[in-house]
């Protein structure tokens, strides 16, 4: 019969590996928590970045300001579009304001450019404000080309906690 040797108590099972006596086990190196914390950041970064989009759109920009509203007309004009305009426009008078018609150059005439700058922002009646554009503009028409400055006046008003275009003049 063959004898079967147990280990002793002070002997580790076969196949690991022991290091010499009177050496020491190599101490494990503090696990580096590097990632975790670059990942945390970059989640809060996230959460505050997609907050702020998601505050931006349920409050949306438009109307926020009697400057910002004004801004907003004055960019339809410059892009003859009438989809913008409405958007700002008091209900009032949004038909009146934002025809189709005014956003289109007659038949004949070509705007080469037309350009506008902020002038000044009165009180108005009622809370409303008063807003002034100079604006510069070269038209064509039949192939005679002319230079054209006008002040734009545009009112706002608030209506329903938003501000609103209400009037527009052209001196």
């Amino acid at each position: 019969m063959t004898d079967l040797q147990q280990p002793s108590p002070d002997q580790p099972p076969s196949g690991t590996e022991v290091p010499p006596q009177g050496s020491v086990a190599p101490a494990e190196q503090p696990k580096k928590r590097t990632g975790l914390i670059v990942g945390i950041s970059v989640a809060v970064v996230a959460v505050l970045v997609l907050g702020g989009i998601l505050i931006f759109a349920l409050t949306g920009s438009s109307g926020s300001s009697p400057r910002e509203v004004a801004d907003t007309f004055m960019s339809a004009i410059k892009d003859q579009d009438a989809t913008k305009a409405r958007s700002v426009a008091c209900a009032a008078k949004v038909d009146q304001l934002t025809t189709s018609d005014d956003f289109k150059v007659p038949e004949g005439y070509k705007i080469e450019k037309l350009d506008y700058t902020f002038d000044k922002d009165d009180t108005a009646a009622q809370g409303g404000h008063d807003l002034s554009y100079k604006v510069a503009a070269t038209v064509t028409y039949q192939g005679k080309t002319a230079d054209q400055n006008a002040t734009f006046k545009i009112t706002t008003v608030k209506e329903n906690d938003t501000w609103k275009v209400c009037d527009f003049t052209t001196d």
